[in-house]
Protein backbone atom coordinates (compact mmCIF):
# COMPACT_ATOMS: atom_id res chain seq x y z
CA UNK A 1 0.00 0.00 0.00
CA UNK A 2 0.79 3.40 -0.75
CA UNK A 3 -0.04 6.42 2.13
CA UNK A 4 0.37 9.98 1.91
CA UNK A 5 -0.39 11.70 5.43
CA UNK A 6 1.39 15.30 3.98
CA UNK A 7 3.87 14.95 7.20
CA UNK A 8 6.36 16.39 5.31
CA UNK A 9 4.29 18.47 3.23
CA UNK A 10 3.76 17.56 -0.42
CA UNK A 11 5.14 14.02 -1.85
CA UNK A 12 8.42 13.46 -3.84
CA UNK A 13 7.47 14.14 -7.17
CA UNK A 14 4.29 15.74 -6.55
CA UNK A 15 3.40 18.87 -8.04
CA UNK A 16 1.39 22.16 -7.58
CA UNK A 17 -1.48 23.09 -9.83
CA UNK A 18 -2.51 26.87 -8.75
CA UNK A 19 -2.34 30.27 -9.69
CA UNK A 20 1.23 31.48 -9.73
CA UNK A 21 0.23 34.92 -8.65
CA UNK A 22 -1.41 33.10 -5.00
CA UNK A 23 1.19 31.55 -2.64
CA UNK A 24 -1.22 30.45 0.32
CA UNK A 25 -3.85 28.52 -1.64
CA UNK A 26 -1.92 25.10 -1.06
CA UNK A 27 -1.03 24.82 3.04
CA UNK A 28 -0.18 21.46 4.85
CA UNK A 29 -1.10 22.40 8.65
CA UNK A 30 -2.10 19.85 11.03
CA UNK A 31 0.09 17.87 13.37
CA UNK A 32 2.94 15.97 12.58
CA UNK A 33 2.18 12.59 14.35
CA UNK A 34 -0.95 12.30 12.67
CA UNK A 35 -0.46 13.47 9.19
CA UNK A 36 -1.03 17.16 8.59
CA UNK A 37 -3.69 17.57 5.71
CA UNK A 38 -3.85 19.36 3.08
CA UNK A 39 -5.66 22.92 2.69
CA UNK A 40 -7.23 23.74 -0.18
CA UNK A 41 -7.97 27.66 -0.79
CA UNK A 42 -9.67 29.60 -3.59
CA UNK A 43 -10.81 33.11 -3.09
CA UNK A 44 -13.48 35.53 -4.38
CA UNK A 45 -11.73 37.09 -7.22
CA UNK A 46 -9.26 34.05 -8.28
CA UNK A 47 -9.68 33.04 -11.73
CA UNK A 48 -7.07 32.09 -14.31
CA UNK A 49 -7.02 32.69 -17.94
CA UNK A 50 -9.37 29.72 -18.96
CA UNK A 51 -11.82 31.66 -16.81
CA UNK A 52 -11.23 28.61 -14.30
CA UNK A 53 -9.94 28.93 -10.55
CA UNK A 54 -8.00 26.11 -9.19
CA UNK A 55 -5.92 25.30 -5.91
CA UNK A 56 -5.02 21.60 -6.18
CA UNK A 57 -2.16 18.82 -6.35
CA UNK A 58 -1.37 16.46 -8.56
CA UNK A 59 0.44 12.73 -7.61
CA UNK A 60 2.69 11.12 -9.71
CA UNK A 61 1.31 10.11 -13.10
CA UNK A 62 0.30 6.15 -12.74
CA UNK A 63 0.22 3.33 -14.87
CA UNK A 64 -2.65 2.08 -14.63
CA UNK A 65 -2.58 -0.40 -17.01
CA UNK A 66 -5.10 -1.68 -19.24
CA UNK A 67 -6.99 -3.95 -17.69
CA UNK A 68 -5.75 -3.34 -13.83
CA UNK A 69 -7.85 -3.06 -10.96
CA UNK A 70 -7.43 -0.58 -7.91
CA UNK A 71 -8.45 0.66 -4.72
CA UNK A 72 -7.94 4.34 -3.34
CA UNK A 73 -9.06 5.84 -0.29
CA UNK A 74 -8.84 9.70 1.35
CA UNK A 75 -10.44 11.43 4.05
CA UNK A 76 -12.17 15.01 2.97
CA UNK A 77 -13.59 17.53 5.15
CA UNK A 78 -16.42 20.46 3.78
CA UNK A 79 -16.34 23.46 6.21
CA UNK A 80 -19.45 24.47 7.76
CA UNK A 81 -19.06 27.56 5.98
CA UNK A 82 -19.94 26.17 2.45
CA UNK A 83 -22.19 27.88 0.31
CA UNK A 84 -24.12 25.54 -1.77
CA UNK A 85 -24.61 26.80 -5.33
CA UNK A 86 -25.30 25.27 -8.86
CA UNK A 87 -21.66 25.68 -10.44
CA UNK A 88 -19.37 23.08 -10.18
CA UNK A 89 -16.77 22.24 -7.91
CA UNK A 90 -14.43 19.19 -8.34
CA UNK A 91 -12.42 17.84 -5.01
CA UNK A 92 -10.67 14.91 -6.92
CA UNK A 93 -10.46 13.76 -10.22
CA UNK A 94 -8.31 11.28 -12.76
CA UNK A 95 -7.31 12.53 -15.79
CA UNK A 96 -5.26 10.78 -18.51
CA UNK A 97 -4.71 14.23 -20.39
CA UNK A 98 -3.92 17.63 -20.26
CA UNK A 99 -5.87 19.51 -21.37
CA UNK A 100 -9.25 16.85 -21.65
CA UNK A 101 -12.03 15.84 -19.13
CA UNK A 102 -11.71 13.86 -15.80
CA UNK A 103 -11.89 9.87 -16.68
CA UNK A 104 -13.73 9.87 -13.33
CA UNK A 105 -14.25 12.63 -10.74
CA UNK A 106 -15.97 13.90 -7.26
CA UNK A 107 -17.64 17.13 -7.33
CA UNK A 108 -19.87 19.16 -4.92
CA UNK A 109 -22.73 20.57 -7.10
CA UNK A 110 -25.50 22.87 -5.40
CA UNK A 111 -25.85 20.91 -1.99
CA UNK A 112 -24.97 17.70 -3.58
CA UNK A 113 -21.73 15.27 -3.54
CA UNK A 114 -21.51 14.22 -7.08
CA UNK A 115 -19.33 11.05 -9.13
CA UNK A 116 -18.92 12.24 -12.70
CA UNK A 117 -17.20 9.25 -15.16
CA UNK A 118 -16.15 9.36 -18.43
CA UNK A 119 -13.66 7.95 -20.76
CA UNK A 120 -11.03 11.46 -21.23
CA UNK A 121 -10.85 12.36 -24.34
CA UNK A 122 -13.17 10.84 -26.56
CA UNK A 123 -15.94 12.60 -26.36
CA UNK A 124 -18.49 9.90 -25.21
CA UNK A 125 -21.00 11.28 -23.07
CA UNK A 126 -20.49 11.52 -19.39
CA UNK A 127 -22.42 9.56 -16.77
CA UNK A 128 -23.27 11.51 -13.84
CA UNK A 129 -24.72 10.15 -10.13
CA UNK A 130 -25.67 11.97 -7.03
CA UNK A 131 -24.51 10.43 -4.24
CA UNK A 132 -26.04 12.12 -1.19
CA UNK A 133 -25.51 15.66 0.37
CA UNK A 134 -22.57 17.52 1.32
CA UNK A 135 -22.08 16.81 5.05
CA UNK A 136 -20.23 20.25 6.29
CA UNK A 137 -18.05 19.80 9.60
CA UNK A 138 -18.22 15.82 9.17
CA UNK A 139 -14.66 14.15 7.83
CA UNK A 140 -15.40 11.14 5.86
CA UNK A 141 -13.19 8.55 4.00
CA UNK A 142 -14.36 8.55 0.07
CA UNK A 143 -13.13 5.05 -1.21
CA UNK A 144 -12.75 4.26 -5.21
CA UNK A 145 -12.40 1.26 -6.46
CA UNK A 146 -11.84 0.97 -10.42
CA UNK A 147 -11.27 -1.33 -13.74
CA UNK A 148 -9.09 0.52 -15.72
CA UNK A 149 -9.57 -0.25 -19.43
CA UNK A 150 -10.60 0.84 -22.95
CA UNK A 151 -13.38 -1.89 -23.16
CA UNK A 152 -17.09 -1.79 -22.03
CA UNK A 153 -16.25 -4.09 -19.23
CA UNK A 154 -14.70 -1.03 -16.42
CA UNK A 155 -15.67 0.05 -13.61
CA UNK A 156 -15.72 3.12 -11.31
CA UNK A 157 -17.15 2.08 -8.25
CA UNK A 158 -17.59 4.63 -4.85
CA UNK A 159 -17.90 4.19 -1.36
CA UNK A 160 -18.96 6.54 1.90
CA UNK A 161 -17.72 5.86 4.49
CA UNK A 162 -17.82 2.22 4.10
CA UNK A 163 -21.08 2.51 2.42
CA UNK A 164 -21.27 2.20 -1.13
CA UNK A 165 -23.10 5.33 -2.88
CA UNK A 166 -22.63 4.55 -6.90
CA UNK A 167 -21.26 1.83 -9.20
CA UNK A 168 -20.65 2.97 -13.11
CA UNK A 169 -20.40 -0.09 -15.87
CA UNK A 170 -18.26 1.67 -18.49
CA UNK A 171 -15.24 2.42 -20.66
CA UNK A 172 -12.85 4.38 -18.13
CA UNK A 173 -9.85 5.42 -20.10
CA UNK A 174 -9.34 6.28 -24.02
CA UNK A 175 -6.13 4.57 -24.90
CA UNK A 176 -3.88 2.07 -23.22
CA UNK A 177 -0.57 3.59 -22.94
CA UNK A 178 -1.19 7.02 -21.03
CA UNK A 179 -0.65 7.64 -17.85
CA UNK A 180 -3.20 8.80 -15.67
CA UNK A 181 -2.73 11.48 -12.91
CA UNK A 182 -4.84 11.96 -9.49
CA UNK A 183 -5.73 15.56 -8.18
CA UNK A 184 -6.78 16.85 -5.12
CA UNK A 185 -8.38 20.67 -3.62
CA UNK A 186 -10.23 22.94 -5.61
CA UNK A 187 -10.87 22.91 -8.97
CA UNK A 188 -14.15 25.32 -9.91
CA UNK A 189 -16.14 27.27 -12.39
CA UNK A 190 -15.27 31.53 -11.04
CA UNK A 191 -17.88 32.49 -8.36
CA UNK A 192 -17.85 35.65 -6.17
CA UNK A 193 -16.87 33.29 -3.03
CA UNK A 194 -14.06 31.43 -1.32
CA UNK A 195 -14.16 28.10 -0.97
CA UNK A 196 -11.92 25.76 1.63
CA UNK A 197 -11.36 22.25 1.73
CA UNK A 198 -9.39 19.64 3.67
CA UNK A 199 -7.89 16.70 2.27
CA UNK A 200 -5.73 13.94 4.07
CA UNK A 201 -4.32 10.20 4.48
CA UNK A 202 -4.45 9.31 1.15
CA UNK A 203 -3.89 5.62 0.35
CA UNK A 204 -3.48 3.60 -2.73
CA UNK A 205 -3.66 -0.21 -2.97
CA UNK A 206 -4.44 -2.92 -5.11
CA UNK A 207 -7.13 -4.90 -2.92
CA UNK A 208 -10.06 -3.04 -0.57
CA UNK A 209 -8.19 -4.19 2.80
CA UNK A 210 -5.33 -2.71 1.85
CA UNK A 211 -6.40 1.19 1.70
CA UNK A 212 -9.42 0.94 4.45
CA UNK A 213 -8.75 0.33 7.95
CA UNK A 214 -9.93 -2.43 9.79
CA UNK A 215 -12.13 -2.63 12.33
CA UNK A 216 -9.88 -2.86 15.37
CA UNK A 217 -8.18 0.51 14.30
CA UNK A 218 -11.67 2.58 14.17
CA UNK A 219 -9.42 4.28 17.19
CA UNK A 220 -6.41 4.95 15.13
CA UNK A 221 -8.85 6.42 11.86
CA UNK A 222 -11.13 8.37 14.38
CA UNK A 223 -7.83 9.83 15.87
CA UNK A 224 -7.15 11.39 12.23
CA UNK A 225 -9.88 12.15 11.73
CA UNK A 226 -10.27 14.29 14.91
CA UNK A 227 -6.60 15.83 13.93
CA UNK A 228 -8.14 17.13 10.60
CA UNK A 229 -11.42 18.35 11.90
CA UNK A 230 -9.27 20.25 14.67
CA UNK A 231 -7.48 22.48 11.76
CA UNK A 232 -11.15 23.16 10.21
CA UNK A 233 -12.03 24.37 13.75
CA UNK A 234 -8.80 26.38 14.62
CA UNK A 235 -9.31 27.94 11.05
CA UNK A 236 -12.87 28.95 11.96
CA UNK A 237 -11.46 30.77 15.24
CA UNK A 238 -8.75 32.50 13.37
CA UNK A 239 -11.37 33.85 11.30
CA UNK A 240 -13.54 34.62 14.26
CA UNK A 241 -10.61 36.61 16.06
CA UNK A 242 -9.55 38.75 13.29
CA UNK A 243 -13.33 39.61 12.49
CA UNK A 244 -13.27 41.08 16.25
CA UNK A 245 -10.20 42.57 15.90
CA UNK A 246 -11.27 44.61 12.51
CA UNK A 247 -15.12 45.53 14.41
CA UNK A 248 -12.68 46.90 17.56
CA UNK A 249 -10.75 48.77 15.26
CA UNK A 250 -13.22 50.11 13.18
CA UNK A 251 -15.30 51.27 16.48
CA UNK A 252 -11.55 53.06 17.92
CA UNK A 253 -11.23 55.13 14.64
CA UNK A 254 -15.02 56.14 14.90
CA UNK A 255 -14.45 57.05 17.95
CA UNK A 256 -11.39 58.90 17.58
CA UNK A 257 -12.56 60.63 14.09
CA UNK A 258 -16.10 61.71 16.45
Amino acid sequence: MQRYGFADGLPTGWQLLQDPRFTDRITFPGQVTLGRCLQAIVKAGDKATDGTSRAEIRAKPINFLNGSEWWYSFLLLVPEAHVARPGWLCAHQVKEASPGNPTWALYLLNDQMRLECGDGQTGAPRQKLDVGPIRRGKVERWTFHVKVTTSDKGLVELYRDGVQVASVTRRTRATTTAEMCPRWGIYRAPVNVTDTLYIGDIRLGATRAEIEPPPDCTAEEAAVKAALAAVDEADRQRAAALATLDAAKAALTACQAG
